[in-house]
């Protein structure tokens, strides 16, 4: 589970980052924007943008918030955890 929960946020985060990098018209700068310190490093803010600019729904981001954090408690609970944990199933 571990494993599918770090690999899939990462591909997902991966596609994300293709889409923005789409859309932004100067490269150089969309680099500094979307490289992992800059303002968009993230994927949640990453998701955010996408989502003001039309590109992704309310849906899409609010379910990619509820993907970063169960990516998250995979990430930082290293000892026995799955899907079917309370935390990551609420």
């Amino acid at each position: 589970a571990y494993i599918v929960a770090i690999v899939s946020t990462a591909f997902l985060d991966h596609l994300l980052h293709s889409l923005l990098g789409l859309t932004l018209t100067d490269s150089n700068t969309a680099y500094g924007y979307l490289k992992e310190t800059g303002p968009l490093g993230g994927f949640v803010n990453r998701a955010n943008y996408a989502y003001c600019i039309g590109l992704i729904s309310n849906g899409a981001k609010e379910n990619i918030k509820r993907i970063a954090e169960i990516r998250n408690t995979f990430a930082h609970k290293l000892d026995d955890i799955s899907f079917d944990d309370e935390v990551v199933a609420k």
